[in-house]
């Protein structure tokens, strides 16, 4: 009796076992398994991949999303600095200035004056009133401080806000303080 290699090609199978049945049988099913075994490899190399893809794809989305929010929150943190210039630099006007030329930024005595002044990053209060209409801190951020004079408490109210542009959406950023004569 000829033995075969469970790998040998149906045509290399010498005369004397495609004669027998039996054998015939017996090798043609080792051979068509073996062309199975071929094809299921494939089709697991395939999965493999898909299932790197996977992996891969959500990966890199989720560090995008990161790093758009942490993009995000950097402008975030800046225009609250921002905010928070302006609200010092009105208290260095009222500290560094007569409690009467303090209230004449805001426009003077009478109750419920209110002007606003557009500031820059170099923290030098301009000389003249007026929102700012373009983005006036790294072409980003638009500050404006807004004083307010209360004449029935004696108190000037400070408004400090930063916008900035967040793709299309307007973003605020706002910070409120009470100035009072205090020497």
């Amino acid at each position: 009796m000829v033995m075969l290699n469970s790998f040998q090609h149906p045509k290399k199978i010498p005369k004397q076992v495609r004669d027998d049945k039996r054998l015939r049988k017996t090798c043609m099913n080792t051979d068509t398994r073996h062309f199975r075994l071929k094809g299921q490899s494939l089709v697991e190399v395939v999965v493999a991949f898909g299932v790197v893809i996977v992996i891969v794809t959500a990966l890199l989305s989720s560090t995008l999303v990161s790093i758009k929010a942490a993009r995000i929150g950097k402008m975030r943190t800046q225009a609250i600095k921002y905010a928070q210039e302006g609200i010092e630099l009105a208290r260095s006007l009222r500290d560094t200035n007569e409690w009467t030329i303090f209230q004449a930024y805001a426009g003077g005595v009478p109750e419920g004056y209110t002007l606003t002044y557009c500031v820059d990053r170099m923290l030098s209060w301009p000389v003249s009133s007026g929102a700012c209409s373009v983005p006036n801190i790294d072409t980003i951020y638009t500050r404006n401080v807004t004083l307010t004079w209360d004449d029935i408490n004696a108190q000037m109210a400070v408004k400090s806000s930063v916008t900035w542009l967040e793709g299309s959406i307007t973003k605020t950023s706002e910070f409120t303080t009470t100035l009072t004569e205090w020497k």
